[in-house]
């Protein structure tokens, strides 16, 4: 799903959406195969990128670029 309205235009169609958990850009390119939407959190970021917990290690750029490297990448 590409932006809001698609997300929207596909509650419509269906009741639920279901959105999977991924922690890098490999595991978003496989859920990316299998899911409509995916999910991603703070604290698997810094888990996986930085082998910490979310407890303010990361920036909000951290995240964006992360969000940037799997929108390429499943795009």
């Amino acid at each position: 799903m590409q932006n809001k309205n698609s997300l929207q235009q596909e509650l419509i169609k269906r009741e639920i959406i279901p959105f999977i958990w991924v922690y890098d850009v490999f595991s978003a390119s496989i859920a990316a195969k299998y899911y409509d939407g995916i999910f991603i959190s703070g604290f698997s970021f810094a888990a996986s990128h930085y082998g910490l917990p979310d407890i303010g290690f990361i920036s909000w750029s951290d995240i964006v670029a992360f969000v940037q490297r799997v929108r390429r990448r499943i795009g």
